[in-house]
């Protein structure tokens, strides 16, 4: 499949853009004017980066169902 192929799920406009970082060392997110991160432990730190951008994006995405960011 090439990539001018690919079609977008939806054409609405987002009401909330969340970014988000990892690294081996620790995460970000940012949504609007509000910010969040941390360090993650040394145990965490042996995980592979795709199993911490997960991760990751998983706890942020957490956050803000309950109404963090």
């Amino acid at each position: 499949m090439s990539y001018m192929s690919l079609k977008p799920l939806a054409m609405e406009i987002p009401y909330l853009l969340l970014t988000t970082d990892a690294s081996n060392m620790g995460w970000e997110a940012v949504c609007g004017n509000n910010s969040t991160g941390g360090l993650w432990s040394l145990e965490e730190q042996r995980n592979h980066i795709n199993y911490l951008e997960l991760k990751e994006t998983r706890q942020n995405q957490m956050f803000l169902v309950t109404g963090g960011l």
